[in-house]
This record gives structure tokens, C-alpha cells and sequence, in this order.
């Protein structure tokens, strides 16, 4: 699969969980595809890069993953469309991060396992 493929359903798979974390906070109905575009923007490409250059044991992956939940997670907290501030918006960040991450990771790895990688 090419990057922008992978991008792409990054994009769609992980949409619905920052759709459900911003919920109601959100002030315009673009603020949760801005979010998820710019939170992709900034990890999606590092991983990309990460992992020409990495082996790419199970192990590693995962902890690739859980970086990008932190990286994700304090992004969303700080970035002006996202309206989750305070200790709970964190907590609510890192829970949608993990949870966003946490799909696109599982259907890329039976992706890959379907296709025999």
C-alpha cells in the first residue's frame, strides 16, 4: 500500500474517535476533521520515515505507537480547534489518541496479515 493510501484510511479510521472526543465541545462541525487532518499531519509522516529505518519487529511497532498516542494526545490538548483543556481534557485527549491509534493500528496489522506481509 502507498503512503497516501495509508494516510487516507489513517484519515477515515481515526475520524469517529476524535469526532467523539470533541463532541459537543466542538464550536464548528470542521473542528474534529481538522483535528484528526493536523494530528495526522504531524505523527503519520514520522512513523512513515520511522519505519524505512527501523526493523520492524512487533515490539517496535507498538512502541512506535504508543509514542504517537503521547505525541497525539498533548497535540489535541493544545491545538485551537480541539476545546479540550484542563485535566480532564487531557484525560479525554490521551483516551481518544489511544483509542484512534489504537484502530488504525489493528486494522493495518490484519491488513497486512490479509495481504500476506
Amino acid at each position: 500500500m502507498n503512503w497516501l493510501a495509508a494516510f487516507l484510511w489513517t484519515l477515515a479510521l481515526e475520524y469517529p474517535v476524535y469526532e467523539w472526543a470533541l463532541g459537543s465541545n466542538a464550536r464548528r462541525w470542521w473542528h474534529p476533521a481538522a483535528c484528526t487532518l493536523a494530528l495526522n499531519l504531524l505523527t503519520h509522516p514520522l512513523f512513515s520515515l520511522w519505519l524505512l529505518r527501523e526493523p520492524r519487529s512487533h515490539a517496535s511497532i507498538v512502541a512506535a505507537e504508543l509514542g504517537i498516542v503521547a505525541v497525539e494526545a498533548l497535540a489535541l490538548r493544545f491545538l485551537p480547534w480541539s476545546e479540550l483543556r484542563g485535566r480532564s481534557g487531557l484525560a479525554r485527549a490521551a483516551a481518544a489518541a489511544l483509542g484512534a491509534n489504537g484502530i488504525s493500528f489493528a486494522v493495518g496489522r490484519l491488513f497486512l496479515a490479509a495481504l500476506g506481509s
